[in-house]
């Protein structure tokens, strides 16, 4: 083969390593929202039957401390659309879905489903509005204002032929959000060791991945993140034109 499974581990690696400080940061929040709120459901016990303000007060306080929030998922690996869909509503409308085969483009042409359902896609793509029925699974339609999807996947070249040649996801303009890449260059050995790219060139792609992954954007007034674009400043621009 060509090595492609440990180079893309090292390529998803800082993705990880934020992830598991995300998740980290959000239990540690949870478990301090679990004692604030148990401490002012005490208070409210405490306030008298004629102190109606303090108890309304109190009790918006505690219904603003969102427990159930849904861990934090930075990306997630092959998965059927729905469940795709599904996530990125828990994860404010955003998510990257890393693959080192071909599988989600099977799975949006109906592999398993005999169903064709590439909205998450073309949706994240611009930003749109995604809507996802769940009444078959009897819960609530799942509405998602502002859809982001980010998407690497690395299949054999093979596959990547037979998928030009598939008439639904051709037409329709799903391949036509893809930027298609080869290398013909291995980077890693087969066993995490670097060839082609020294473990220097793959520790600065970690640090600067890293390091756009921990910008702190806005927040909603709730606390909650908010969609935000990070701007190229024009030393930026002039670097990348070097």
């Amino acid at each position: 083969g060509n090595k492609k499974g440990p180079t893309f581990e090292k390529l998803i690696a800082p993705f990880k390593t934020r992830q598991n400080e995300l998740i980290e940061a959000w239990k540690k929040k949870r478990s301090a929202d679990k004692v604030r709120r148990a401490a002012l459901v005490i208070q409210q016990k405490a306030v008298p039957s004629s102190d109606t303000a303090t108890a309304t007060a109190l009790q918006e306080e505690i219904d603003e401390i969102d427990e159930d929030r849904a861990q934090p998922m930075l990306y997630t690996s092959d998965a059927t659309p729905e469940a795709i869909s599904a996530r990125m509503g828990a994860n404010d409308g955003c998510l990257c879905l890393f693959d080192t085969e071909d599988g989600p483009f099977r799975h949006m042409n109906g592999a398993y489903s005999n169903k064709q359902n590439t909205d998450y896609l073309k949706k994240g793509f611009f930003g749109e509005e995604l809507l996802v029925s769940r009444m078959n699974q009897g819960g609530k339609d799942l509405r998602i204002p502002r859809a982001k999807m980010a998407m690497v996947l690395t299949p054999q070249p093979s596959k990547l032929a037979k998928l030009q040649g598939t008439e639904e996801l051709d037409s329709d303009g799903t391949l036509g959000r893809f930027l298609f890449t080869f290398t013909p260059y291995q980077f890693t050995d087969g066993f995490g060791g670097a060839k082609h790219c020294d473990q220097y060139q793959w520790d600065l792609y970690a640090d600067a991945i890293l390091a756009f992954l921990r910008i702190e954007g806005p927040t909603t007034d709730k606390g909650k993140p908010s969609q935000f674009i990070v701007k190229w400043s024009p030393e930026a621009y002039a670097r990348y034109d070097e």
